[in-house]
Protein backbone atom coordinates (compact mmCIF):
# COMPACT_ATOMS: atom_id res chain seq x y z
CA UNK A 1 0.00 0.00 0.00
CA UNK A 2 1.24 3.28 -0.27
CA UNK A 3 2.11 5.83 2.61
CA UNK A 4 4.00 9.07 3.28
CA UNK A 5 6.67 9.34 5.81
CA UNK A 6 9.58 11.29 6.25
CA UNK A 7 13.50 9.73 6.17
CA UNK A 8 14.41 10.13 10.00
CA UNK A 9 18.02 10.48 8.40
CA UNK A 10 17.63 13.21 5.75
CA UNK A 11 14.29 15.22 6.60
CA UNK A 12 12.69 14.04 3.40
CA UNK A 13 9.55 13.45 2.79
CA UNK A 14 8.93 10.02 1.01
CA UNK A 15 5.88 8.45 -0.84
CA UNK A 16 6.59 4.78 0.04
CA UNK A 17 4.83 0.92 -0.46
CA UNK A 18 4.25 -0.85 2.46
CA UNK A 19 2.54 -4.06 3.53
CA UNK A 20 -0.65 -3.82 4.21
CA UNK A 21 -1.81 -4.47 7.43
CA UNK A 22 -3.70 -6.79 8.21
CA UNK A 23 -5.87 -7.71 11.71
CA UNK A 24 -3.28 -9.93 14.22
CA UNK A 25 -5.78 -10.75 16.98
CA UNK A 26 -9.33 -10.71 17.64
CA UNK A 27 -9.59 -7.28 19.42
CA UNK A 28 -8.42 -5.50 16.14
CA UNK A 29 -9.80 -3.38 13.59
CA UNK A 30 -8.83 -2.35 9.58
CA UNK A 31 -10.04 0.65 8.41
CA UNK A 32 -9.43 2.63 5.35
CA UNK A 33 -8.01 6.26 5.89
CA UNK A 34 -9.80 9.17 4.45
CA UNK A 35 -8.65 12.03 5.45
CA UNK A 36 -5.72 13.09 7.37
CA UNK A 37 -4.74 16.61 8.58
CA UNK A 38 -1.55 18.29 8.34
CA UNK A 39 -0.37 19.85 11.23
CA UNK A 40 2.48 22.04 13.16
CA UNK A 41 3.86 18.86 14.63
CA UNK A 42 4.50 17.31 11.26
CA UNK A 43 6.11 20.34 10.36
CA UNK A 44 8.62 20.18 13.27
CA UNK A 45 8.91 16.49 12.76
CA UNK A 46 10.02 17.00 9.20
CA UNK A 47 12.63 20.22 10.82
CA UNK A 48 14.27 17.05 12.87
CA UNK A 49 13.06 19.09 16.43
CA UNK A 50 10.90 16.40 17.33
CA UNK A 51 9.67 12.70 16.67
CA UNK A 52 11.21 9.07 16.13
CA UNK A 53 10.38 6.31 14.06
CA UNK A 54 10.22 2.70 14.98
CA UNK A 55 12.36 0.81 16.56
CA UNK A 56 15.02 -0.29 13.72
CA UNK A 57 13.38 1.76 11.02
CA UNK A 58 14.23 4.99 9.32
CA UNK A 59 11.15 5.82 7.88
CA UNK A 60 8.28 7.44 10.14
CA UNK A 61 4.85 7.58 8.51
CA UNK A 62 3.37 10.90 9.47
CA UNK A 63 0.22 11.97 10.39
CA UNK A 64 -2.06 11.42 13.42
CA UNK A 65 -5.45 13.58 13.03
CA UNK A 66 -7.02 10.83 10.99
CA UNK A 67 -11.08 9.99 10.20
CA UNK A 68 -11.43 6.33 8.70
CA UNK A 69 -14.02 3.73 7.54
CA UNK A 70 -14.01 0.25 8.66
CA UNK A 71 -13.88 -2.56 6.87
CA UNK A 72 -13.07 -5.21 8.81
CA UNK A 73 -12.92 -6.54 12.61
CA UNK A 74 -11.97 -9.10 14.85
CA UNK A 75 -14.10 -11.70 16.26
CA UNK A 76 -13.88 -9.96 19.69
CA UNK A 77 -14.70 -6.27 18.50
CA UNK A 78 -17.90 -5.46 20.16
CA UNK A 79 -18.40 -1.40 19.66
CA UNK A 80 -17.67 -1.11 15.63
CA UNK A 81 -18.49 -2.75 12.56
CA UNK A 82 -18.03 -2.61 8.96
CA UNK A 83 -19.17 0.76 7.50
CA UNK A 84 -19.00 2.79 10.60
CA UNK A 85 -16.70 6.01 10.61
CA UNK A 86 -14.06 5.39 13.44
CA UNK A 87 -10.86 7.44 14.79
CA UNK A 88 -7.64 6.37 16.06
CA UNK A 89 -6.30 7.86 19.41
CA UNK A 90 -2.54 8.45 19.66
CA UNK A 91 -0.56 8.05 22.61
CA UNK A 92 0.05 4.70 24.15
CA UNK A 93 1.33 4.59 27.14
CA UNK A 94 3.94 3.20 28.74
CA UNK A 95 1.34 1.03 30.43
CA UNK A 96 3.73 0.20 33.74
CA UNK A 97 3.37 3.89 35.91
CA UNK A 98 0.47 4.89 37.85
CA UNK A 99 -1.29 6.58 35.76
CA UNK A 100 -1.49 4.02 32.53
CA UNK A 101 -2.58 1.58 34.70
CA UNK A 102 -5.16 3.33 34.94
CA UNK A 103 -5.83 4.34 31.12
CA UNK A 104 -4.42 7.96 31.86
CA UNK A 105 -1.83 7.76 28.87
CA UNK A 106 -1.76 11.53 28.24
CA UNK A 107 -0.25 11.75 32.36
CA UNK A 108 2.52 8.79 31.36
CA UNK A 109 5.17 9.40 33.45
CA UNK A 110 7.37 6.87 31.88
CA UNK A 111 9.47 7.47 28.84
CA UNK A 112 8.60 4.80 26.66
CA UNK A 113 5.07 6.18 25.84
CA UNK A 114 4.66 6.14 21.79
CA UNK A 115 2.42 7.68 19.62
CA UNK A 116 0.75 7.52 16.36
CA UNK A 117 2.60 9.45 13.54
CA UNK A 118 4.79 11.15 16.41
CA UNK A 119 7.05 8.40 18.48
CA UNK A 120 8.46 5.20 17.63
CA UNK A 121 4.83 4.33 15.85
CA UNK A 122 3.31 4.69 12.42
CA UNK A 123 1.05 7.15 11.47
CA UNK A 124 -2.48 7.47 9.80
CA UNK A 125 -0.90 8.54 5.90
CA UNK A 126 -1.62 5.82 5.12
CA UNK A 127 -4.10 3.48 3.10
CA UNK A 128 -5.15 1.37 5.43
CA UNK A 129 -4.49 1.22 9.29
CA UNK A 130 -5.25 -1.73 12.40
CA UNK A 131 -5.15 -0.89 15.41
CA UNK A 132 -6.58 -2.24 18.44
CA UNK A 133 -10.42 -1.34 19.41
CA UNK A 134 -9.30 0.04 22.78
CA UNK A 135 -7.53 3.25 20.80
CA UNK A 136 -10.23 3.61 18.40
CA UNK A 137 -13.61 5.63 18.76
CA UNK A 138 -16.59 5.64 16.73
CA UNK A 139 -17.51 8.94 14.72
CA UNK A 140 -21.37 9.95 13.21
CA UNK A 141 -21.60 9.64 9.86
CA UNK A 142 -21.94 13.34 9.82
CA UNK A 143 -17.83 13.68 10.61
CA UNK A 144 -16.84 11.79 7.25
CA UNK A 145 -15.35 15.34 5.85
CA UNK A 146 -14.06 16.87 8.80
CA UNK A 147 -13.27 13.66 11.40
CA UNK A 148 -10.04 14.83 11.74
CA UNK A 149 -10.63 17.78 13.67
CA UNK A 150 -11.16 15.03 16.50
CA UNK A 151 -7.62 15.17 17.69
CA UNK A 152 -7.09 18.72 17.36
CA UNK A 153 -10.25 19.34 19.94
CA UNK A 154 -9.17 16.59 22.24
CA UNK A 155 -6.17 19.30 23.37
CA UNK A 156 -8.41 22.02 24.27
CA UNK A 157 -11.17 19.64 25.58
CA UNK A 158 -8.19 18.44 28.00
CA UNK A 159 -6.96 21.66 28.82
CA UNK A 160 -10.63 23.37 29.34
CA UNK A 161 -11.67 20.50 31.30
CA UNK A 162 -8.57 20.73 33.57
CA UNK A 163 -9.08 24.38 34.20
CA UNK A 164 -12.38 24.32 35.27
CA UNK A 165 -12.14 21.78 37.76
CA UNK A 166 -9.03 23.77 39.01
CA UNK A 167 -11.30 26.68 39.69
CA UNK A 168 -14.21 24.47 40.87
CA UNK A 169 -11.55 23.06 43.40
CA UNK A 170 -10.35 26.18 44.95
CA UNK A 171 -12.68 28.87 44.52
CA UNK A 172 -16.56 28.19 46.13
CA UNK A 173 -19.40 28.32 43.88
CA UNK A 174 -17.32 29.13 41.03
CA UNK A 175 -19.05 28.27 37.63
CA UNK A 176 -17.88 28.84 34.26
CA UNK A 177 -20.98 30.75 33.30
CA UNK A 178 -20.45 34.27 32.16
CA UNK A 179 -16.90 34.44 33.13
CA UNK A 180 -14.65 36.15 30.44
CA UNK A 181 -12.07 33.86 28.42
CA UNK A 182 -9.64 34.63 26.24
CA UNK A 183 -8.11 32.41 23.63
CA UNK A 184 -4.50 33.38 22.42
CA UNK A 185 -3.38 32.06 18.50
CA UNK A 186 -6.69 30.90 16.47
CA UNK A 187 -4.88 27.99 15.09
CA UNK A 188 -7.37 24.82 14.97
CA UNK A 189 -6.43 24.11 18.62
CA UNK A 190 -7.41 27.91 19.63
CA UNK A 191 -10.27 28.00 17.02
CA UNK A 192 -11.64 24.74 18.61
CA UNK A 193 -10.75 26.03 22.34
CA UNK A 194 -13.50 28.89 21.41
CA UNK A 195 -15.90 26.54 20.75
CA UNK A 196 -15.45 24.49 23.99
CA UNK A 197 -15.31 27.12 26.21
CA UNK A 198 -18.64 28.83 24.47
CA UNK A 199 -20.27 25.25 24.73
CA UNK A 200 -19.72 25.08 28.51
CA UNK A 201 -20.87 29.09 29.19
CA UNK A 202 -17.77 31.51 28.83
CA UNK A 203 -18.08 34.71 27.14
CA UNK A 204 -15.02 34.11 24.92
CA UNK A 205 -12.83 36.32 23.09
CA UNK A 206 -10.33 35.40 20.51
CA UNK A 207 -6.85 36.89 19.72
CA UNK A 208 -4.50 36.31 16.21
CA UNK A 209 -2.97 38.77 14.28
CA UNK A 210 -5.22 38.27 11.13
CA UNK A 211 -7.56 41.02 10.16
CA UNK A 212 -10.85 41.65 11.58
CA UNK A 213 -12.44 40.58 8.16
CA UNK A 214 -10.43 36.90 7.98
CA UNK A 215 -12.06 33.97 8.29
CA UNK A 216 -10.84 33.28 11.71
CA UNK A 217 -12.15 36.39 12.91
CA UNK A 218 -15.72 35.60 11.21
CA UNK A 219 -15.54 31.85 12.84
CA UNK A 220 -15.33 33.41 16.32
CA UNK A 221 -17.94 35.96 15.58
CA UNK A 222 -20.25 33.02 14.08
CA UNK A 223 -19.76 31.29 17.43
CA UNK A 224 -20.90 34.22 19.41
CA UNK A 225 -17.68 35.40 20.34
CA UNK A 226 -15.31 39.01 19.97
CA UNK A 227 -12.68 38.97 18.18
CA UNK A 228 -9.13 41.08 18.97
CA UNK A 229 -6.49 42.35 16.14
CA UNK A 230 -3.52 41.37 18.04
CA UNK A 231 -1.62 43.70 15.86
CA UNK A 232 -3.95 46.73 17.42
CA UNK A 233 -3.59 45.84 20.66
CA UNK A 234 -0.75 46.13 23.57
CA UNK A 235 -1.20 43.36 26.57
CA UNK A 236 -0.29 46.06 28.97
CA UNK A 237 -3.07 48.38 28.08
CA UNK A 238 -4.90 49.35 30.76
CA UNK A 239 -8.65 48.67 29.46
CA UNK A 240 -7.87 45.33 28.40
CA UNK A 241 -5.66 44.50 31.87
CA UNK A 242 -7.00 42.39 34.60
CA UNK A 243 -10.40 41.51 32.59
CA UNK A 244 -10.24 37.48 31.54
CA UNK A 245 -10.97 34.96 34.41
CA UNK A 246 -9.40 32.36 31.86
CA UNK A 247 -6.30 32.45 29.26
CA UNK A 248 -5.97 29.16 27.07
CA UNK A 249 -2.82 30.39 25.04
CA UNK A 250 -2.62 28.13 21.52
CA UNK A 251 -0.26 30.50 19.86
CA UNK A 252 3.18 28.69 21.00
CA UNK A 253 5.10 32.38 21.03
CA UNK A 254 7.20 32.36 24.53
CA UNK A 255 6.97 36.21 24.33
CA UNK A 256 3.28 35.71 24.19
CA UNK A 257 3.21 33.33 26.73
CA UNK A 258 4.24 36.15 29.51
CA UNK A 259 2.68 38.72 28.22
CA UNK A 260 -0.76 37.24 28.07
CA UNK A 261 -0.56 37.30 31.70
CA UNK A 262 -1.49 41.23 32.01
CA UNK A 263 -5.00 40.37 30.95
CA UNK A 264 -5.22 37.58 33.82
CA UNK A 265 -7.36 38.63 36.54
CA UNK A 266 -7.03 37.92 40.34
CA UNK A 267 -8.02 34.36 40.75
CA UNK A 268 -7.33 33.40 37.40
CA UNK A 269 -6.14 30.44 35.73
CA UNK A 270 -4.08 30.38 32.42
CA UNK A 271 -3.47 27.33 30.15
CA UNK A 272 -0.66 26.54 28.32
CA UNK A 273 -1.43 24.44 24.95
CA UNK A 274 1.57 25.50 22.86
CA UNK A 275 5.24 24.94 22.77
CA UNK A 276 7.74 27.98 21.78
CA UNK A 277 10.15 27.20 19.17
CA UNK A 278 13.13 26.17 21.59
CA UNK A 279 16.06 28.32 20.14
CA UNK A 280 13.80 31.81 20.26
CA UNK A 281 14.78 33.36 23.96
CA UNK A 282 12.55 35.65 25.14
CA UNK A 283 13.38 37.94 28.05
CA UNK A 284 11.75 36.67 31.38
CA UNK A 285 10.77 38.79 33.47
CA UNK A 286 10.43 36.72 36.77
CA UNK A 287 9.86 38.86 40.02
CA UNK A 288 7.27 40.49 38.38
CA UNK A 289 5.29 37.12 37.35
CA UNK A 290 5.96 35.41 41.18
CA UNK A 291 4.38 38.72 42.23
CA UNK A 292 1.59 38.68 40.13
CA UNK A 293 1.15 34.96 40.71
CA UNK A 294 1.14 35.16 44.37
CA UNK A 295 -0.63 38.24 45.19
CA UNK A 296 -3.24 37.87 43.11
CA UNK A 297 -4.03 33.79 43.80
CA UNK A 298 -3.22 33.20 39.72
CA UNK A 299 -2.59 29.80 38.37
CA UNK A 300 0.01 29.24 35.23
CA UNK A 301 -0.59 25.31 33.97
CA UNK A 302 0.64 23.13 30.93
CA UNK A 303 -1.75 20.59 29.17
CA UNK A 304 -0.41 17.69 26.55
CA UNK A 305 -2.52 14.97 25.13
CA UNK A 306 -5.59 13.83 26.13
CA UNK A 307 -7.14 10.75 27.48
CA UNK A 308 -9.69 8.25 25.63
CA UNK A 309 -12.79 10.11 27.55
CA UNK A 310 -11.52 13.33 25.73
CA UNK A 311 -11.71 12.03 22.27
CA UNK A 312 -15.56 10.89 23.24
CA UNK A 313 -16.07 14.23 24.35
CA UNK A 314 -15.16 16.22 21.47
CA UNK A 315 -17.37 13.82 19.46
CA UNK A 316 -20.10 14.79 21.21
CA UNK A 317 -18.80 18.56 21.36
CA UNK A 318 -18.09 19.13 17.62
CA UNK A 319 -21.91 17.63 16.76
CA UNK A 320 -23.03 20.21 19.25
CA UNK A 321 -21.56 22.66 17.63
CA UNK A 322 -22.52 21.88 14.29
CA UNK A 323 -26.04 22.05 15.36
CA UNK A 324 -25.72 25.19 17.32
CA UNK A 325 -23.80 26.64 14.14
CA UNK A 326 -24.06 24.77 11.17
CA UNK A 327 -21.25 24.60 8.39
CA UNK A 328 -18.72 25.88 11.23
CA UNK A 329 -16.46 22.95 11.31
CA UNK A 330 -16.10 22.80 7.41
CA UNK A 331 -14.81 26.57 7.69
CA UNK A 332 -12.13 25.69 9.54
CA UNK A 333 -10.39 23.47 6.44
CA UNK A 334 -9.95 26.03 4.30
CA UNK A 335 -6.95 23.30 1.57
CA UNK A 336 -7.89 19.97 0.89
CA UNK A 337 -5.03 18.28 -1.37
CA UNK A 338 -5.10 14.74 -2.54
CA UNK A 339 -1.81 12.43 -1.02
CA UNK A 340 -0.33 12.79 -4.07
CA UNK A 341 0.32 16.21 -3.59
CA UNK A 342 2.07 15.56 0.32
CA UNK A 343 5.01 17.73 -0.60
CA UNK A 344 2.72 20.64 -1.31
CA UNK A 345 0.82 20.17 1.68
CA UNK A 346 3.45 19.36 4.11
CA UNK A 347 5.51 22.56 2.68
CA UNK A 348 2.70 25.25 2.36
CA UNK A 349 2.57 28.50 4.43
CA UNK A 350 -0.32 30.68 4.57
CA UNK A 351 -1.53 32.76 7.38
CA UNK A 352 -4.52 32.54 5.92
CA UNK A 353 -4.61 28.58 6.20
CA UNK A 354 -6.27 27.19 9.15
CA UNK A 355 -6.20 23.67 8.40
CA UNK A 356 -5.03 22.10 5.70
CA UNK A 357 -6.32 17.98 4.56
CA UNK A 358 -4.79 15.45 2.51
CA UNK A 359 -7.40 13.09 1.48
CA UNK A 360 -6.81 9.28 0.57
CA UNK A 361 -10.50 8.98 -1.13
Amino acid sequence: MKAIAVNQDTGELEYIDLPEPQIQTPYEVKLKVLEVGVCGTDQEIIEHKIGKAPPGEKMLVLGHEMISEVIEVGSKVTTLKKGDLAIVTVRRGCGKCPFCLKGCFDYCSGIEYIERGIRCLSGFNAEYVVDDEAFIVKAPESFRHFGFLVEPMTISEKAIEELIRIQKGRIPGWSPNGKKAVVIGLGPIGLLACMVLTLRGFKVYGQDIVSNDSIKAKIVHQMGGIYINGKEIRYSDPTLAGQFDVIVEAAGIAAICFQCLDLLAPNGVCAYTGIPNLQTNSPLPAGKIIKRLVLKNQILFGSVNASKHHWEKAIQDLESAEKKWKGIANKMITTRMPYTNFKGAFTRRSQKDIKIVLSWV
